[in-house]
């Protein structure tokens, strides 16, 4: 299940920064770590991606939409490398989890095509247009990939490129001696690109509990001149995003029906850190990268904790107990404070990560550890 809190010890490599900005005295560091070391490793997991694989680790079964007999990342996932089957929605609906399970990736991608971007709309219900129940949920286990953009009326290859990385992250947990790990990619299409700010995402609301972490919500409205911004440090610890670039998410790589960014995200579980945002005046800015820039997130990256290590941590969940037992700062209140250039409601980018093979950054990192709605 997704963790919804992430905490990191880095009393060694100077002050802490809180998501308001504000740095932790190291006496409350160390309070920290005494208080909950173990619930420190726990918590940090949550952000650490699974092993980057070098090539696919497994097949992936392609959710077929609109009629389409062959699907754009069916073409897009083939070409880099890998096996793919497809499904209609009557096919998806009669599998089994243990059909689903033996996928290291499943993808919901987009309806649409280089002519049309589609507003279609897969559901969790049994019947009806685009059907495709819950069976498929309880299978994910694994990374998990969700985009606010159509690379598929897109049609290029820098949307390609973003297809196969974002795939390729979401399979990177998946064992396939035991049967364990399946990723998930969701490309949002063009469904929410006229969405009211925080509107609902339903349809991911039963995987590894993104719904009872307070699931997605999106904001639609944006311009066809927005361009997407890689969060460097979130696409360099995925380790699949190598050929995707601010300039690739840029409007000289993608087309007028493709729209870089189609809805961008209001709120997101704290499981999550965002790849790519919409850094354009039209977006709303809810997010700040490592390296100071802005804006609203639109590719959201998520890994879920083992419940072993869950296990290790004392606090109820696996949750660090509270920094203001310590006198220090509370994790999952991340409140702006005056004059400390944090905003109410902002998620930044943590970059301290004790474990795992992510990289050390000297940033905040937004949305993977400090979540608030405020």
């Amino acid at each position: 299940m997704f963790r919804g809190i992430r905490s990191s010890l880095a009393a060694s490599l100077g002050p802490v920064l809180t998501a308001g900005g504000m740095a932790l005295p190291p006496a409350a560091v160390a309070a920290a770590a005494v208080a909950g070391a173990a619930a420190v490793t726990a918590a940090s997991v949550a952000a650490a991606p699974a092993a980057k694989a070098a090539t696919p680790p497994g097949k992936a079964l392609v959710l077929l939409q609109n009629g389409e007999t062959t699907a754009p990342e069916t073409t897009a996932l083939q070409a880099a490398g890998w096996t793919v089957d497809q499904a209609t929605p009557a096919q998806w609906l009669a599998d089994s989890a243990a059909t689903f399970k033996s996928y290291a990736v499943l993808v919901i991608g987009d309806a649409s095509t280089t002519s049309s971007c589609s507003t279609l709309t897969p559901t969790t219900a049994t019947s009806g247009t685009g059907a495709i129940g819950t069976t498929w949920q309880s299978a994910v286990s694994g990374n998990v990939a969700v985009l606010g953009t159509a690379p598929a009326a897109a049609g290029t290859t820098a949307a390609g490129n973003l297809m196969t990385a974002s795939a390729g992250y979401a399979a990177a947990g998946y064992s396939s001696s035991g049967g364990t790990g399946t990723g998930l990619y969701v490309s949002l299409n063009c469904e929410y690109k006229t969405a009211a700010a925080k509107t609902p995402v339903p349809l991911l609301n039963g995987v590894e509990g993104i719904g009872a972490a307070g699931g997605l919500a999106v904001k639609g409205g944006l311009s066809c001149g927005d361009a997407g911004t890689v969060n460097k440090w979130e696409a360099a610890s995925a380790g699949t995003f190598g050929a995707v670039t601010s300039g690739s998410l840029g409007t000289g790589s993608w087309t007028s029906t493709g729209c870089p960014v189609q809805e961008a995200f209001s709120s997101w579980p704290a499981a999550f850190t965002p790849a790519a945002f919409d850094g354009a005046s039209d977006a709303t800015v809810n997010f700040t990268a490592s390296d100071g820039v802005s804006g609203q997130p639109y590719v959201l990256l998520g890994h879920p904790v083992p419940a072993a290590t869950a296990a290790l941590a004392p606090g109820t969940g696996g949750e660090v107990p509270p920094l203001s037992a310590v006198g220090g700062f509370e994790p999952g209140r991340a409140r702006g404070e005056p004059g400390d250039g944090g905003r109410p409601g902002e998620h930044r980018e943590r970059g301290l990560h004790p474990v795992g093979n992510r990289p050390v950054d000297s940033g905040l990192r937004a949305g993977a550890g400090l979540h608030a709605d405020l």
